[in-house]
């Protein structure tokens, strides 16, 4: 469902995507350099993923309007009701 939702590549690791997604929702690591997020993963969880994947996950959840950014690289979630 993910992979459809988010148009991601069939050979993502769906569990690394997920995890990412999740500690979007912590502000400090939301707010922190890509390099430092994949430090936090690889430290705190035990995940090897690059800045460069980082980079392209976030910029998917941008374009599929799940978080908006500002100036200062903070994330917002974007939810939305849809009648049905």
């Amino acid at each position: 469902l993910l992979i459809r939702e988010f148009d991601l590549d069939i050979q993502i690791d769906i569990g690394k995507f997920a995890t990412f997604v999740y500690l979007l929702m912590d502000e400090e690591f939301s707010s922190m350099p890509f390099g430092e997020r994949a430090n936090v993963m690889k430290q705190d969880y035990n995940i090897e993923v690059s800045e460069i994947t980082l980079k392209r996950w976030y910029k998917k959840l941008v374009d599929n309007n799940v978080v908006e950014t500002d100036r200062l690289r903070k994330t917002y979630w974007v939810s939305m009701y849809v009648d049905g």
